[in-house]
């Protein structure tokens, strides 16, 4: 069955003035579709304004623990990806005169670090393994802890 792609309700709309002689079925369909994208058009802006204004809307509260940590697995990575400077006390010499080396050491160790915390919330969120449910949510748990930690450590670090 072809189903028509409509440019504005108004042609919607004429073609359901059009099919009205037509059995009541393909009646029931036309509107069906109407109010399927009536439903669509109210719910999105007030979707939309939630996540503009809050940060997040009432959808992504279902499971909030997931919606933060694709968030924040997104963001470790763009940081690692995009990055410029590290803590200063990562350099093993002098603070304030770095060698060449021992700067790109500390920074590769930042990125490093910043990825570490990116996997661990990539861990999280992938999907469960019920065959075995036990190991899989053991290390999920590591993973999970081990980046929160890490992120708790380096928390005023977190700077671009």
């Amino acid at each position: 069955m072809l189903q028509t792609i409509y440019n504005s309700l108004d042609e919607m709309f004429e073609n359901l003035n059009r099919n009205r002689n037509k059995p009541k079925r393909i009646i029931r369909r036309n509107w069906t579709r109407v109010t399927r994208f009536g439903r669509k058009i109210r719910t999105w802006p007030r979707r939309s304004i939630e996540m503009h204004k809050k940060g997040f809307n009432y959808e992504s509260l279902w499971s909030f623990d997931l919606y933060l940590a694709k968030l924040l697995a997104d963001a470790f990575n763009e940081l690692a990806d995009t990055a410029h400077g590290f803590p200063a006390h990562l350099n093993k010499g002098d603070y304030f005169n770095p060698s060449g080396e021992e700067s790109d050491a500390a920074f590769e160790e930042w990125k490093e670090i910043l990825r570490e915390i990116s996997a661990g919330f990539k861990r999280y969120i992938q999907e469960e393994d019920y065959d075995n449910y036990e190991q899989d949510h053991l290390e999920r748990g590591v993973a999970i802890k081990n980046s929160l930690k890490l992120m708790t450590e380096w928390y005023p670090h977190f700077w671009d």
